[in-house]
């Protein structure tokens, strides 16, 4: 496709988009590890039976493990905020990465987009309207989020090496 093809005006909004996908795809895989290396070596399967899979069961899993695994209670209060976090802006993500477009993103304005939920009796629709600023400073809270999700599942990883390397 030619660059005439794309409306460059719309481009800030879908690089905004991008990062926010991109930072909040750091914390989803370092929250996989995390409750992959919890569940199998730090006694994980005590408090779930099958690893979770979707990402609130995820932040869920790990909530319960550092409040109740021994090893984790002391450091309970730096690490449970980091997945208070993660769940405060996870709906925000799911409304930008899963939502529609209703309007042409317009610089300086705010976009109207819409997803539709889930309820039990039939999917009603969730409008909202974002601006390309509120994605750019939310993707820049993920990437900071994520990188500290990812400082933490390699300590658990070096604890893990270590472990073997004893022999324990």
């Amino acid at each position: 496709m030619s660059q005439s093809q794309y409306d460059s005006k719309d481009d800030a909004f879908f690089a905004a988009v991008g990062r926010l996908a991109l930072g909040w795809g750091m914390i989803d895989s370092c929250l996989e590890v995390m409750c992959l290396i919890i569940f199998n070596d730090f006694g994980g399967r005590k408090i779930e039976d099958e690893i979770p899979w979707s990402l609130s069961r995820k932040i869920k899993f790990l909530r319960r493990c550092f409040s109740t695994i021994e090893l984790f209670k002391p450091v309970a209060p730096i690490l449970l905020p980091l997945l208070v976090k993660a769940a405060a802006g996870m709906e925000k993500r799911h409304d930008v990465v899963h939502g529609v477009l209703l309007s042409s993103p317009e610089p300086g304005l705010p976009t109207q987009m819409g997803r539709f939920l889930r309820s039990l009796r039939a999917p009603y629709d969730h409008r909202f309207a974002i601006t390309t600023d509120e994605i750019l400073r939310d993707a820049l809270a993920a990437n900071d989020l994520g990188g500290r999700l990812l400082n933490l599942a390699l300590a658990l990883g070096q604890i893990v090496s270590s472990r073997a390397q004893k022999g324990d």
